[in-house]
């Protein structure tokens, strides 16, 4: 048995049940779909988690991985919160760090050691930047929550070595493509890659279904972290299904695979949703103030509305130039993204998260952490927050390009 569907054992306590799902009609992708039992068979999102992929092999170890960082967020911790002013003053080493969005939280709040990374110096973290419960703390404080947290920056790995470079790539790239999606600069258009056979798949794939897939390249200052991401804007007779897809990785080839295959991911999910489920009423007038969660996002992302502002985003795209892609590295560290990352004006903080798991998931090797990163511009999922938005980061960002933005924050992002 592999360490994947051993990590889907009932028995390792991460996984209550799972289920293999052969690629849809006229689709291509393999589909896992696990039941990490944190809550009702019916809750959402907690209870369950979804990864695909060409492969049935590859979608059994992507959604082993999902499962394990999704645990491990919504797991409790036990003894690594500190909670007191008079704790934080005893402990020299410690500086309090807080993302912008909530400087000022009081020192009694509960807290969590990390680690910068640059330095390898400890600070505290608060507690509610790392534990993500589904949004159900967030939906009880009914808007006054000035946490807005996520999944993002978290990754698991058979390392920590692993799962600290995959959570650092997520940072580069949530940071850039929100970057490029509010100031409407930085995407250039690019194309597939034509000798590489699975990226050749998922083309053809897509062909058959008459979508065209729109690949952008988002150039970053990070060497070892190539950005890409994919739009598809299918307006079938029921209205608009917009998906989006997005991938750091060593290579743009590799990247490009992640992102189109993402999208195409996220296309399948948005047709199950409209089959599967009525549409709430207050989306017959879509609003940007609706978009709380990724159930609503992805709500949204099927109005006329959201295809519009996908399709003058798209219309900002300019011409991919030979210097755009910066050197392919498939030996980059993490500490090489850290060094790119802190020369970019981002400071990642790790907080290590594979206590939380269970004695044997940790047997079979896995790591997990969720990295912050104070500088860069952070996953949204609550569109009312708008101190969530980095405008310090969006002002450097357009400052890179020596262009003015014409800020559209006040748009919701496609990053489902």
């Amino acid at each position: 048995m592999t360490p994947a569907l051993q990590t889907l054992d009932p028995a390792v306590g991460i996984a209550r049940s799972f289920a293999i799902l052969p690629p849809e009609r006229g689709g291509e992708l393999w589909k896992v779909l696990v039941d990490i039992g944190l809550g009702a068979v019916d809750d959402y999102p907690l209870a369950s988690v979804g990864a695909y992929d060409l492969t049935r092999r590859g979608a059994v170890e992507r959604a082993a991985g999902e499962a394990v960082e999704r645990f491990a967020l919504a797991a409790h911790a036990d003894a690594v919160a500190y909670g007191t002013p008079e704790r934080a003053r005893v402990d020299a080493r410690i500086e309090v760090r807080t993302p912008r969005a909530v400087d000022g939280l009081p020192l009694d709040s509960a807290w969590y050691r990390a680690t910068v990374l640059s330095d390898a110096t400890e600070v505290l973290v608060p507690a509610e930047a790392i534990d993500d419960d589904g949004g159900r703390r967030h939906e009880a404080l009914g808007g006054t929550d000035p946490f807005d947290p996520s999944p993002s920056g978290t990754a698991a790995g058979l390392s920590l070595e692993r799962a600290t470079r995959a959570a650092l790539r997520e940072i580069i790239e949530r940071d850039a493509v929100l970057c490029a999606w509010a100031t409407r600069i930085g995407v250039r258009h690019t194309a597939p890659a034509s000798g590489d056979g699975d990226l050749r798949r998922l083309c053809d794939g897509a062909e058959r279904r008459g979508l065209r897939p729109w690949l952008g390249l988002i150039p970053t200052s990070v060497p070892g972290a190539q950005v890409v991401c994919c739009a598809i804007i299918d307006r079938t007779v029921d209205g608009p299904l917009v998906s989006f897809g997005s991938k750091a990785a060593a290579s743009v080839v590799s990247a490009t695979k992640g992102a189109l295959q993402e999208a195409l991911q996220i296309h399948e999910l948005l047709g199950n949703l409209r089959r599967r489920l009525e549409r709430p009423r207050a989306f017959d007038v879509p609003s940007p103030a609706l978009v709380t969660d990724d159930v609503a996002r992805a709500w949204w992302w099927t109005t006329p509305e959201a295809a519009e502002s996908m399709v003058e985003w798209i219309s900002t795209w300019g011409t991919a130039e030979p210097d755009d892609r910066g050197p392919e590295a498939e030996g980059t560290t993490s500490m090489d993204l850290v060094r790119g990352i802190v020369d970019d004006g981002g400071e990642p903080l790790r907080v290590d998260l594979t206590s939380r798991l269970g004695e044997l998931a940790q047997n079979l090797g896995w790591h997990v952490v969720k990295v912050l990163c104070p500088g860069y511009q952070p996953l949204r999922l609550d569109e009312t927050l708008a101190a969530t938005w980095d405008l310090e980061r969006l002002a450097a960002w357009s400052h890179r390009y020596g262009l003015d933005a014409q800020l559209r924050t006040d748009l919701p992002h496609p990053l489902i």
